[in-house]
């Protein structure tokens, strides 16, 4: 039996400054994030603004104004409170609404036919944008002299508290 040498052999490796192991990117990258968390979460406020303009952002895109079942009456219980109108004013045929001038009565019965529309015909293939097509048409006959207001109801929306829209009434007020 032969003797085996048992001493260790080792090597001493150094880095330079600008070389890395590759771990240390992703150091750099976790250090990095905690470091943008660590000032983020000093922020709650500007978190919410930030997600609330992203994902706002995202689904005004994916459901453009408008285009929901019942966001005319909504607009319309907006519109009636910027015009100082607390209480419904107005009641034709036993339903609440407003008055409009005729070009929005004209535009608002434009969104609300089109959805109408959209929503019987999207099996036979109808797009909203064929239909969006249309809509320039339609600037034609805003400026038609004819009746001076139209009545508009509310569509069920006047039961909703005056305190849900009042974001969206400031915000029509800093609009004007």
């Amino acid at each position: 039996m032969g003797t085996s040498d048992l001493r260790p052999r080792t090597a001493s490796v150094r880095l330079l400054r600008d070389q890395s192991t590759g771990t240390l990117p992703w150091s750099a990258f976790w250090s990095g994030l905690s470091l943008i968390w660590r000032c983020l979460e000093s922020r709650p406020a500007f978190i919410f603004v930030l997600l609330s303009f992203v994902f706002g952002s995202a689904i005004s895109v994916v459901v453009p104004p408008l285009r929901g079942p019942d966001e005319i009456a909504h607009f319309l219980r907006i519109y009636s409170y910027t015009r100082g109108g607390l209480l419904p004013a107005a009641e034709v045929g036993g339903r609440k609404g407003v008055f409009v001038e005729h070009e929005l009565y004209t535009q608002l019965s434009f969104f609300k036919n089109a959805g109408e529309r959209f929503a019987r015909n999207r099996e036979q293939g109808l797009r909203y944008s064929e239909i969006m097509k249309e809509y320039p048409q339609l600037a034609g006959t805003l400026h038609e002299e004819g009746q001076a207001t139209k009545f508009m109801p509310f569509a069920g929306t006047e039961g909703y508290n005056p305190v849900a829209y009042a974001p969206y009434v400031l915000a029509t007020a800093i609009g004007n």
